[in-house]
């Protein structure tokens, strides 16, 4: 027991002078180290990995291919002392990816997964090279386990499936639990927004399902995708389409409103302040809309809407915007100050104030 004792402290105090060595770049002393520590403690997979990623780094130095047969080796060696251990799986998979070999980095995923299942990690590189070797639905499939953490992953091959054979990835969608069809389809009209992919994108909205309650806040998220990808045509047929009078009860509603006044569609501005008549209280969409309207108009508006809310900042600061547009200086001034005293920042307004003063 003593001399078992001897030899594993021996091997641990080479492992470490290893380190030490290799920290002070060393290489050829590190190796010998770490071979005096594998032969004092052969069956602890630790050393292995050690040499393993001294050689890989002293591959990468200086370029000597012939290493990589040690690295192989020492990687296989740990493997076979702890086949079901995360770290060592972990590089052995990394190091045939990196090297490109795909068939053995699938096997030690696969390895990876069955000792582990609930592993996100070792889900996602097993997916991860499924997708690399075009395995796109067996990839799908090992991802369906855990739609909400790899919703992202599962969004990108839906989008691809789709793309490469219609139908499919619709086929695919459907197998999901409903709460987890939108969870996907929300990231793949993502995927296909930041593709560019008009047609994609229009494909996935039309499948998107949701209640009444939620169908503005869908729409929403469909304008910032259309607009993402710069379709201009459809994102203001989009937005005239859902910013009938006949949706101003759903959730959302007044978002969208801005976002069509923010178009600069001058169409717009009857919509918005038919919209205020009913519901004077919005502040935002009284915002936007003052955009849309000569200053003397958008003045009367702004008034209107503080008149509700008289300490309302954004409506000071827009006051003074168009009194200093219009020429009206000191009316403007006296609202920048207002604005200031209602807790507007103050290195905004101070520059605008200083703005004033200079046109003086």
């Amino acid at each position: 027991t003593l001399f078992v004792g001897v030899r594993l402290w021996v091997a641990q105090e080479a492992s470490e002078l290893a380190s030490q060595y290799r920290h002070e770049l060393k290489w050829k002393e590190a190796a010998a180290a770490l071979d005096s520590a594998i032969s004092f403690e052969p069956g602890n997979p630790e050393h292995r990995l050690h040499r393993a990623q001294l050689f890989q780094e002293m591959t990468t130095l200086y370029g000597r291919e012939e290493w990589l047969q040690q690295v192989e080796h020492d990687l296989n060696q740990a493997l076979s002392l702890s086949p079901r251990d995360p770290v060592t799986l972990s590089r052995n998979f990394r190091y045939q990816l990196q090297r490109g070999h795909l068939d053995r980095a699938l096997e030690t995923a696969e390895a990876a997964y069955r000792f582990a299942p609930y592993s996100h990690l070792f889900r996602r590189r097993l997916a991860g090279i499924q997708v690399l070797k075009g395995e796109l639905h067996s990839a799908s499939q090992t991802l369906k386990l855990d739609v909400k953490a790899a919703s992202k992953a599962l969004a990108s091959i839906l989008y691809r499936l789709e793309r490469d054979n219609s139908g499919e990835g619709t086929e695919f969608l459907h197998s999901l639990a409903s709460e987890e069809q939108a969870l996907v389809l929300r990231e793949a009209c993502r995927v296909a927004a930041a593709q560019g992919d008009l047609q994609g994108l229009q494909a996935f909205h039309a499948l998107e399902k949701a209640e009444k309650e939620e169908q503005l806040l869908l729409a929403l998220a469909q304008a910032e995708e259309l607009r993402s990808i710069k379709a201009r045509a459809e994102y203001l047929s989009h937005l005239q389409h859902w910013c009938a009078p006949q949706h101003e009860n759903l959730e959302g509603y007044d978002q969208l409103l801005v976002l069509l006044a923010q178009s600069g569609n001058p169409e717009a501005a009857p919509l918005l302040r038919g919209y205020l008549s009913r519901q004077p209280g919005s502040s935002a969409v009284r915002l936007a809309a003052s955009h849309l309207l000569s200053p003397p108009d958008a003045i009367t508006l702004i008034n209107e809407g503080l008149k509700l809310t008289p300490r309302n900042v954004d409506f000071l600061l827009r006051l003074a915007d168009l009194y200093a547009q219009d020429g009206m200086l000191e009316i403007a001034q006296d609202y920048y100050q207002r604005a200031l005293a209602q807790g507007a920042k103050p290195e905004t307004v101070n520059s605008k104030i200083r703005q004033l003063e200079n046109i003086r």
